[in-house]
């Protein structure tokens, strides 16, 4: 031990555990406490949110975390909100394209998730955040749905400036 610090002895039990085997435990754990009447709502989020944020690690002996995470960029666990960063032009492009071009991003299964996402929060105001953390397909059927919603409000407006035009003549 140096500076409080314990270096993991290669050969011992621990060594075999992976994180995917924490992130098992912490969601078994977080369903424990996510019961109604003897639970804790609270915890069992956070649980869930632990498991979650360290799934993308999960193929690495748990004594290898902390050396995994501290080599991403910045010594700290990435933010994937970072992840599906655009540039500002291409950015505010997703605001203005139109339905078809919406629609042909969501029907195309090569459309990066992080693409969905940013579509989503630009031009539908869905929360980035609530997107990100959905599957892939689940965040395209709520863009798809807005798109939708859309197309419906699109439709009414027509025929309401139509019978409005009728009336005055």
């Amino acid at each position: 031990m140096k500076n409080g610090k314990v270096k993991p002895d290669p050969n011992a039990p621990e060594t075999r555990l992976l994180v995917s085997d924490i992130a098992r435990y912490l969601n078994d754990l977080a369903g424990l406490h996510g019961k109604d009447k003897t639970g804790n709502q609270g915890l069992s989020a956070g649980l869930r949110l632990l498991a979650q944020a360290i799934h993308p690690y999960a193929k690495y002996p748990v004594v290898e975390l902390p050396e995994v995470i501290k080599a991403l960029p910045g010594g700290k666990a990435a933010d994937k909100s970072n992840k599906a960063a655009f540039p500002p032009e291409v950015a505010a492009a997703l605001e203005s394209l139109s339905q078809e071009d919406v629609a042909q991003i969501l029907d195309d299964p090569g459309s990066a998730k992080g693409l969905v996402a940013e579509l989503g929060f630009r031009r539908f105001g869905i929360s980035r955040a609530k997107l990100e953390r959905l599957s892939k397909q689940a965040a395209r059927d709520a863009v798809r749905s807005a798109l939708e919603n859309e197309r419906i409000l699109d439709a009414i407006s027509e025929e309401a400036r139509k019978s409005g035009q009728a009336r005055l003549g």
